[in-house]
């Protein structure tokens, strides 16, 4: 494997991308903030401070800021809220 213990990461690396992008391409689908906002119906703004105030999880690449999709999905399902306004709660 050419002395890397990912062998996509490696194929991904020689197809012109760096090995972080590889590597990135690998872990799932990443979601630009433009992205984020429309699957959340929010401004930019409350976004940003979702992500600033680390209620949402993010990675941030230099000045880029990613959401991974997974973790959105995982986010949304914690954060779902009943009629009520209380979230959900898995019964024992």
């Amino acid at each position: 494997m050419n002395g890397e213990s990912n062998g996509t990461a490696v194929s991904l690396a020689v197809a012109g991308q760096t090995k972080a992008a590889a590597v990135v391409a690998t872990a799932g689908r990443y979601l630009t903030l433009a992205d984020l906002c429309g699957r959340l119906q929010c401004s930019r703004t409350s976004a940003w401070r979702m992500i600033a105030e680390h209620r949402l999880p993010a990675v941030k690449i230099g000045r880029l800021v990613r959401v991974r999709e997974s973790a959105l999905e995982e986010w949304l399902q914690k954060h779902e809220a009943c009629g009520n306004g209380q979230q959900n709660s898995v019964a024992p």
